[in-house]
């Protein structure tokens, strides 16, 4: 079984400090894994109050081997300062070997619906634009935005089944510069020090123009 950790804004009292904190023990882990899951394991960006009730799964390659699955989502809560977006994230600690198992069964949880929007935007074209865009020869570390039109968690289940199915397709090798496993984040608000493969609301992404870094591709 993937052993569980939590992230959570801590607002007062039971022996911890007031923000975010771990809330399950960590004193058994690497340190460089405690640190690396403190800093990756939340999307980037600001003004999340925006977005509750979102979540977003994320791939962190840990260096002890594991692979952590970060599942981050938005609640209704407020600091003391009356502010809202706070975030919890629920972390499994996976055997590298169990990863694309683990992913394969997420998405398999996914409704039918987020499956065929998924499956309608994963187009041959699409392919031929991460490869052409996002993966050039002069630029191996360039990160893939996926933009899209945020409403409701509900319609963005579709995001996270395309990120998934991206994650785990094998189309010629299409990604094989990126690794066997590509990082990715199925909802964030900023694509710095984000994962490879990153989706962000069209919103969001449109701040972002003429990028080295990234590219961005807009989905219908």
């Amino acid at each position: 079984m993937a052993e569980r950790l939590i992230i959570d804004y801590i607002t007062s009292g039971n022996g911890y400090q007031r923000g975010y904190n771990f809330v399950t023990p960590t004193d058994h882990l690497p340190s460089a894994v405690k640190k690396l899951l403190w800093r990756a394991a939340m999307p980037r960006g600001t003004k999340w109050a925006a977005y509750v009730g979102a979540r977003s799964l994320k791939s962190i390659p840990l260096p002890n081997g594991q692979i952590a699955l970060a599942m981050t989502t938005v609640t209704d809560r407020q600091d003391e300062m009356g502010r809202g977006g706070l975030r919890r994230a629920e972390i499994q600690l996976i055997p590298a070997r169990e990863y694309r198992l683990a992913l394969q069964r997420h998405l398999a949880q996914l409704p039918t619906r987020a499956h065929q929007h998924a499956d309608a935007m994963l187009s041959w074209r699409l392919w031929k634009r991460i490869a052409d865009k996002a993966l050039p020869k002069v630029n191996r570390e360039a990160q893939i935005i996926l933009a899209h039109a945020y409403s409701t968690m509900e319609d963005w289940l579709a995001l996270e089944a395309l990120v998934l199915k991206i994650a785990l397709a094998r189309p010629v090798n299409l990604l094989a510069r990126w690794g066997a496993r590509p990082t990715f984040t199925t909802l964030a608000l900023d694509y710095r020090e984000e994962s490879r493969i990153v989706a962000l609301p069209i919103e969001r992404a449109n701040r972002y123009h003429d990028r080295k870094d990234a590219f961005i591709l807009k989905l219908p």
